[in-house]
């Protein structure tokens, strides 16, 4: 795209993120309200103000969603890795980090870490990021060829097409309840906090924009090569670019995949522990087990639902007490929070651009783009029927309807496009499916015939057997 469409691209995505931190802000503090708690999960909110049957769908999306932003995450790392260490297969690469951080989480044995050990290591991580990208701005400014900033390949069909993705580096709404709770539920405080608290990362990704389209040799426009595998290339001796280089990419990699294992793991650990424990009250109530036996689920489940409350997806700490939790569930939580995008992460590099194009276009639009103005819409008429006074000083939120339909809009018009996309490209790709499916539906005939024929003989050999005795 170029320098200069890429910044339009992310300063209108990061405009509609203030817009729906100020939707999900507001979200919040009528959750609190409504509840009478200092703090309300994403869950919460759903099921105040669409319902159960709604909250599970947005429970749906945000762990696809998850789990498509770990596969890009693994399959990117796995990638480096790979390069830096000399591996000719990105599936080692990717199983190597995918293993290591796994030990950091969630420890050898599954039985997950203390907070501060994980806060440790990420805190450390970010410290090296920051230190990175300063080196990197610091040292690159001497060598970009900044009139290269100048020069695009601008189509609004393409910058409609990365929005996505640009919307997926930005994002910042899952930390905004816990923000909320924070500030005490103040609204001025709130919305200073959701105005500066976005403007730093775009800020950031602005700077490593410009720095690496300065850096890499361009054609017509496009880049040559991605900036970090082009700076990581640049080993002449003289210059640390490589190093800084290699060191935010593992930095932003690892603080990335350490908040989301342990959100995904907490998740998973909640389903688990909800459906191993509505079984037993099954059991319970059908008199196949005594109602003495479930009251250890039912300590597990209040303690999940209390941390799931106090939690929102951008805390990394585990304060979870780990004797309330069986092994089994721990292993549980563990391997499906890693294992899923992992394997995914395996088709090689080109799933690093495929997972995070489809996390920004279809669930993270679903789950923080088209959802939150709905949900503050009905609570809203909630809040007008029941004649809240209290409700005009809670609006951080400035429009109404109007403004509500331009963020859901604006959502879905990136999901259509994104649509359009990937079934253009399903088409062209349906004569070699089609294919490939003929020669298995041949191969598994022949197999099946193969068996029928042994079976016929089988039972005819049987039957003559039978009729001599």
């Amino acid at each position: 795209l170029g320098f200069i469409p890429s910044a339009l691209g992310m300063v209108v995505c990061w405009m509609s993120l203030v817009a729906q931190g100020l939707v999900v802000a507001e979200l919040s503090l009528r959750a609190m309200r409504i509840t009478r708690r200092s703090t309300v999960s994403i869950d919460a909110i759903a099921s105040l103000a669409g319902g159960r049957q709604l909250a599970n769908l947005l429970g749906v999306s945000w762990l696809v969603l998850q789990w498509a932003s770990l596969t890009a995450q693994v399959s990117r790392g796995g990638g480096l890795i790979a390069k830096l260490l000399g591996l000719r297969s990105h599936a080692a690469g990717c199983l190597l980090l995918s293993l290591a951080f796994h030990v950091i989480v969630f420890g050898p044995d599954c039985s997950f870490r203390s907070g501060s050990v994980t806060e440790g290591v990420n805190n450390v991580l970010t410290m090296i990021f920051l230190l990175s990208l300063l080196a990197i701005i610091g040292m690159g400014a001497g060598q970009a060829n900044f009139s290269r900033l100048l020069v695009s390949s601008f189509t609004p069909h393409k910058l409609l097409l990365q929005m996505p993705i640009m919307l997926q580096i930005l994002m910042y709404l899952q930390v905004v309840p816990t923000v909320c709770s924070m500030l005490n539920g103040k609204p001025d405080r709130i919305r200073i906090a959701v105005l500066v608290g976005s403007l730093l990362p775009l800020l950031v990704c602005l700077l490593w924009s410009a720095v690496g389209i300065a850096l890499v040799p361009s054609n017509g426009g496009a880049l040559s090569m991605d900036p970090v595998d082009f700076l990581l290339s640049q080993c002449d001796g003289s210059s640390i670019l490589p190093t800084a280089t290699g060191l935010i990419a593992f930095a932003a990699i690892g603080t990335t995949l350490i908040g989301i294992y342990l959100i995904i793991a907490q998740y998973l650990h909640e389903i688990l522990v909800s459906w191993r424990g509505g079984r037993r009250q099954e059991e319970e109530a059908s008199g196949k087990r005594r109602p003495g036996l479930s009251r250890r689920v039912q300590v597990q489940r209040d303690v999940s639902r209390m941390i799931l409350r106090s939690e929102s997806a951008g805390d990394v700490s585990l304060t979870r007490p780990h004797h309330l939790l069986s092994p089994s569930d721990r292993v549980a939580a563990a391997l499906l929070a890693s294992v899923p995008p992992l394997l995914f992460a395996l088709g090689g590099e080109s799933v690093y651009i495929i997972a995070l194009a489809f996390a920004g276009a279809y669930p993270l639009c679903v789950m923080w783009g088209l959802a939150p103005p709905f949900l503050l819409s009905s609570l809203r008429n909630k809040a007008e029927d029941k004649r809240d006074l209290y409700s005009s000083s809670m609006r951080l939120f400035p429009g109404g309807g109007g403004s509500f339909l331009q963020l859901s809009g604006f959502a879905l018009l990136l999901m259509l496009v994104a649509l359009t996309r990937d079934l253009r490209e399903l088409l062209l790709l349906l004569p070699q499916l089609t294919r490939g499916a003929a020669k298995l539906v041949g191969m598994a005939g022949g197999g099946v015939g193969a068996c029928g024929i042994v079976t016929i003989c089988c039972l005819a050999f049987r039957c003559r057997n039978l009729t001599r005795i």
